[in-house]
């Protein structure tokens, strides 16, 4: 049921699901669905461990920088590859045993690179943030197109009163790219 709930999401969005929809999807009477999940929120809830299931553990042989640039850069691949699904989550407060082996091992990755246990929560907390925000600024950027807003607005920018901006204004219009998401987590994990 979950399987199909994600893809119903996948392919739809999270609008498309709805008990009805998910029971005719299965071939079974909405009721049976309650059986394995009382609401709807219950069965979004139940998204980001299929969303997560392939991301790798944290490789405890590599550097700490390197093994958690690689973890999230895969969270991060997994947030656009499933765009509708990443929506979904990041408007409910969802978590589940997915995430939490995602992040007893950064944190494990990071104690053993003697980061004490507020420092280390700190940063997988900001990793993670970042991922998921960064990824949604992707999503959304890319659904808006060419028409996206961060493209044409400083066409018509006054330089003389925003200079530093008017310098960096070509930047705005620039795709969103795994690139840039790169370089934010290389600034965030060197600092």
């Amino acid at each position: 049921m979950a399987r199909a709930a994600f893809e119903l999401v996948d392919q739809e969005g999270a609008a498309a699901l709805t008990i009805g929809r998910l029971a005719r999807e299965l071939g079974v009477g909405p009721m049976t669905i309650y059986g394995y999940a009382p609401s709807k929120d219950a069965i979004v809830a139940m998204l980001p461990d299929l969303l997560l299931e392939d991301v790798p553990p944290v490789d405890m042989g590599k550097p700490w920088r390197d093994a958690l640039e690689e973890v999230y850069v895969c969270i991060y691949r997994s947030f656009l590859d499933h765009r509708h699904v990443t929506q979904a989550i990041a408007e409910s407060p969802v978590f589940g045993p997915a995430q939490l082996k995602i992040i007893e091992g950064v944190l494990v990755r990071l104690e053993r690179a003697r980061f004490s246990d507020a420092d280390a929560f700190e940063l997988q907390r900001t990793l993670a943030t970042y991922t998921l925000g960064f990824a949604m600024f992707a999503v959304v950027e890319a659904q808006a197109g060419a028409d996206r807003p961060r493209a044409t607005w400083t066409h018509d920018l006054d330089d003389s009163e925003y200079p530093h901006v008017a310098r960096v204004s070509e930047l705005f219009g620039a795709e969103v790219s795994e690139r840039q998401y790169r370089a934010g987590l290389h600034r965030i994990l060197r600092a």
